[in-house]
């Protein structure tokens, strides 16, 4: 019988100190002229990556837009 060595493997978190702020790689793309209410998607690339600790929020006149699907 084998033994399960999955359970005793190490996982290390290698910290990356990123230095530079996130600057866009691919211009944002998207509709440009909506209606109120309408659903839009719009995507971008960012660097530096990876970097675990960035939070990325989208503001229209200073209030936060929300996420779903």
């Amino acid at each position: 019988m084998l033994e399960d060595t999955s359970r005793h493997q190490r996982k290390e978190d290698v910290e990356i100190e990123v230095r530079e702020a996130p600057r866009f790689i691919v211009p944002l793309n998207g509709p440009t002229e909506l209606v109120e209410g309408q659903s839009a998607h719009y995507e971008c690339r960012i660097e530096p990556y990876p970097d675990n600790t960035l939070k990325l929020e989208w503001y229209h006149n200073n209030s936060l837009l929300q996420t779903g699907g």
